[in-house]
């Protein structure tokens, strides 16, 4: 039996190095919305109209536009101002 690290995980590897939960140098954040929790308020719309637009019952679609680095700052503002938290910031891989 190997001895146990701080981190609680067999092998003396932390979970940070090698869990799934591992920040990955090719994996960029995109927005994505998860159209079952939306209730179409358009707050992400107002806040980010670069990255989403409100289709003709007030739902939104976020465009290819809104992965892009240099607005990652308003995208990260959209999902956190989502009142139904149907918008997320997930990492994807290239």
């Amino acid at each position: 039996m190997r001895p146990r690290d701080r981190s609680g995980e067999a092998g003396g590897a932390s979970p940070s190095a090698t869990g799934p939960g591992r920040r990955d140098a090719s994996a960029d954040p995109a927005l994505v919305l998860d159209p079952i929790a939306c209730v179409g308020h358009g707050l992400c719309a107002e806040l980010f109209p670069e990255g989403v637009v409100l289709d003709d019952w007030g739902f939104p679609i976020v465009l290819a536009e809104a992965s892009d680095p240099a607005l990652r700052a308003h995208a990260k503002r959209a999902a956190k101002a989502c009142p139904a938290l149907a918008l997320k910031l997930r990492a994807t891989r290239r």
